[in-house]
């Protein structure tokens, strides 16, 4: 995610490409570019973090290493996602075969919407 994907005015995050294995690139389908609302706290959150980093140019990465721009390693993300998740006493719910990776956020994030009364339309949009 680049800062010109965040559209303040209508408080959505606009997806418009992927990164994956290290490669960025365009969605999978037409369908797949969509805008992600963004609540007042994320605003906030996100504002902030684009007061401090040194990397906020349009072109810029949102979340990227902060001394050089790049995209971080997915492998030391993972690595650091598990150790919280170990720290946090859940050692045995790390990884694909155990119930929990960093993708599983996603699915929570959809269940919660549903939970919250959103239609099942917009999920899945």
């Amino acid at each position: 995610m680049r800062w010109k994907d965040i559209d303040w005015s209508a408080g959505v995050i606009r997806v418009r490409r992927n990164f994956t294995r290290g490669e960025e690139g365009t969605p999978k389908s037409r369908r797949s570019t969509r805008a992600v609302p963004m609540d007042d706290r994320l605003a906030t959150a996100l504002g902030q973090h684009h007061q401090r980093t040194l990397f906020c140019a349009d072109e810029d990465r949102v979340f990227c290493h902060p001394h050089s721009g790049r995209p971080y390693d997915d492998s030391k993300m993972r690595k650091r996602f598990y150790d919280a998740m170990k720290a946090a006493g859940m050692e045995r719910r790390c990884g694909r075969d155990n119930g929990i990776t960093f993708h599983s956020f996603r699915h929570t994030f959809g269940t919660r919407m549903a939970a919250a009364g959103a239609p099942m339309r917009a999920i899945q949009e």
